[in-house]
């Protein structure tokens, strides 16, 4: 009787797990990208909130809005 033995489960998966962790670092993440934006955006957003008046602060935040969308584009595109 030849019983063959499988390879277990978890040593087949082992190799892309550890390839896929090798090369992470290199590859651009968008979420990385989203972050770096939205940090770009909440400096935006403490600086117009300085800024003397409602309109001023307005139009400064609807230009950080502005800037934000501008990012993410640029980023993930």
């Amino acid at each position: 009787m030849n019983v063959s033995r499988k390879q277990p489960r978890s040593s087949a998966l082992l190799a892309p797990v550890l390839a896929a962790l090798l090369l992470l670092p290199i590859v651009p993440s968008p979420a990385r990208a989203e972050g770096d934006c939205l940090q770009l955006y909440v400096t935006c957003v403490v600086e117009a909130s300085d800024l003397d008046g409602v309109p001023r602060r307005s139009w400064a935040g609807i230009r950080c809005a502005y800037d934000l969308l501008a990012c993410l584009q640029r980023r993930l595109v």
